[in-house]
């Protein structure tokens, strides 16, 4: 019996340390290293010059979003300048549960319809 009590005392104080690090870890979080990362990674992989003048937000929840704003890719060959005002990119991690009446009132973009972009 006191076995038992010690178990749970212990995966309690384990659980409570992990809360503990997540919360450091995502008030410490840096925007700016990862949006140095994201402009490296862009002209690494392609060539092209990737700037993001704008606010760069990485909020880290259930839902992640990366929002920027004032974004422009330049080629290097000077082909291309594309400018984009705003970007909001969200990840369902954890689907919502749902019921025929929210189902629909998402508007999606038929598959006929989708398109692939690329320069």
């Amino acid at each position: 019996m006191r076995w038992i009590k010690y178990t749970l005392i212990g995966l309690a104080g384990i659980l409570l340390v992990c809360c503990a690090l997540i919360v450091t870890v995502v008030y410490l979080f840096d925007d700016g290293y990862y949006r140095n990362a994201l402009v490296a990674v862009v002209e690494h992989q392609t060539g092209d010059r990737l700037k993001i003048e704008g606010p760069f937000k990485l909020h880290l929840a259930l839902h992640p979003r990366l929002d920027a704003s004032q974004i422009r890719l330049e080629s290097d060959t000077d082909e291309y300048d594309v400018k984009i005002g705003n970007v909001l990119v969200e990840i369902e991690l954890m689907p919502q549960p749902t019921s025929t009446e929210s189902h629909h009132s998402r508007q999606r973009m038929p598959r006929s319809e989708k398109r692939s972009w690329s320069c």
